[in-house]
């Protein structure tokens, strides 16, 4: 159950990270190429890190290893469908229609956080939601995780 879980979660991070580079890359049409939106964008992706592995820690305290398991597989459908819908959602729906919110730092901030909240959100549940799936009792967890 390790190595398949293990290559899971090695697919799982590689998307997230091929996913941060080109939201970046598309996002620089609406915000900008500055410091300032890069680190907006940074934010975003450890917030949803962040707020997405308590909310998963807290799901798969509460649930079976299988339904973890479940509970993985439809975080990583939902991510895969906002990558899907990312070129539409980034370019054609967000600076074609809001582009003159990008101005304004609060908004365009405020916008951004609440595009990518949920898909990076998604990818801060995969990690703990497959940890419950693998680990059967806490003696085994750090060698299993690691």
């Amino acid at each position: 159950m390790l190595v398949p879980a293990a290559f899971l979660f090695f697919l799982s991070g590689f998307a997230a990270l091929v996913y941060q580079v080109t939201w970046q890359r598309l996002l620089v049409i609406f915000s900008g190429a500055d410091v300032y939106s890069a680190t907006v964008v940074v934010a975003v992706f450890m917030a949803g890190l962040g707020c997405g592995a308590l909310a998963g820690g807290y799901v798969a305290d509460r649930a079976t290893p299988v339904r973890c398991l479940i509970w993985f597989g439809a975080a990583e459908l939902g991510i895969a469908l906002f990558g899907c819908l990312s070129a539409f959602l980034l370019y054609d729906v967000l600076y074609a229609r809001f582009g003159g919110l990008a101005a304004s730092a609060v908004p365009m901030a405020t916008l951004l956080f609440g595009i990518l909240l949920w898909p990076t959100g998604l990818m801060g549940m995969s990690l703990p939601l497959l940890a419950r799936a693998i680990v059967r009792d806490e003696d085994s967890a750090a060698p299993s995780i690691g």
